[in-house]
């Protein structure tokens, strides 16, 4: 039985779809680790820029930038597994939500890209009022 012209047209256009989808999966694949390193990139310079301008207490720019590119050679060299960084890009992905990182999120981004790189947290000295219940706090001499 012969085919109509038009559905001759069609299964060439169709083949043609699904050999460019074949082709376009193929080379994502082959690039996959530079797709990577370009997105982990992005992001970072974007959280970067935000913890930056809402600099966490015990950290300093030069710090915070220091623990990025740890962060970035850590992903790079593999030294980082899998699921720490989905879960920092999950992370991050809710911090930038609203286009703002204020310092709790920034702390907590930080801390987690020092946990997943095996580093530990700067340790805070939390004041005395935030230490002391307000019945404890500075009493004067009564002399």
């Amino acid at each position: 039985m012969a085919r109509s012209k038009g559905c001759t047209i069609a299964l060439i256009v169709l083949a043609a779809l699904l050999l460019i989808i074949i082709i376009g999966v193929v080379i994502v694949w082959i690039n996959k680790d530079k797709i990577l390193e370009v997105g982990i990139n992005y992001m970072t310079e974007a959280v970067e820029k935000e913890i930056v301008r809402n600099l966490p207490d015990g950290y300093t720019p030069e710090k915070v930038s220091q623990i990025i590119a740890d962060l970035k050679a850590g992903i790079k060299s593999d030294e980082i597994a899998s699921q720490d960084i989905q879960g920092l890009a999950n992370t991050f992905q809710v911090a930038m939500s609203d286009k703002e990182i204020d310092k709790d999120e920034g702390r907590h981004l930080l801390e987690m890209m020092q946990e997943a790189l095996g580093q530990d947290p700067p340790e805070m000295m939390d004041s005395p009022e935030e230490v002391l219940p307000d019945s404890m706090q500075a009493v004067p001499d009564s002399a």
